[in-house]
């Protein structure tokens, strides 16, 4: 069976939008991960700096870097799952939208979500450009050393990530006049 060239482009951005709605699932898993793992940091130097106090310092079993590793475990977490929610969970006012016909909501919708995807670019930039003079300066973190430059390339990794996908939506919306399941 031949494919006519009209339908081409839209099954190629089909797999391109099939294709990210895969990697922000396993983005969201990799979110999930982080949130376990600061919670357990957390717990458990809770439970050290308990222990250090109960014994007055003779007990000490504290350990350097929980700070650093909660917050850029929750950075990470936070960006690896606006992809995946950022077309799930938008506040619609129901008194301004109800009687709108769907084509002019998924407008509305796509309109929303070219902003978010410019707003994630200029973030995406800005990370970059962070990243690029901690690369030049060779800032690290202060507890672990972590070399800030990484840090700041992934999540400008993750913000063009979420860039991209909000503007594949976006001509979802625009082309398919609904949103997918």
């Amino acid at each position: 069976m031949q494919v006519s060239s009209t339908t081409e482009p839209a099954r190629k951005a089909f797999f391109l939008l099939d294709l990210t709605d895969r990697i922000a699932k396993a983005m969201r898993i990799g979110s999930g991960v982080l949130l376990v793992f600061i919670m357990t940091v957390t717990l458990v130097d809770v439970i050290a700096r308990t222990i250090f106090a109960a014994t007055n310092g003779g007990i000490d079993v504290t350990f350097t870097g929980a700070v650093e590793l909660v917050s850029y475990g929750m950075m990470a977490m936070v960006l690896l799952a606006f992809p995946y929610g950022v077309d799930k969970g938008q506040v619609i006012v129901d008194l301004f939208t109800d009687n709108l016909r769907r084509r002019t909501k998924m407008i509305l919708e796509a309109v929303y979500m070219f902003g978010f995807a410019a707003l994630s670019s200029g973030m995406t930039v800005r990370f970059f450009e962070v990243a690029g003079r901690m690369r030049r300066s060779g800032e690290s973190s202060q507890d672990l050393l972590i070399p800030l430059h990484i840090v700041y390339s992934l999540a400008s990794c993750a913000l063009a990530f979420l860039a991209l996908r909000c503007t594949l939506l976006a001509i979802d919306y625009l082309v398919s006049g609904a949103k997918r399941p």
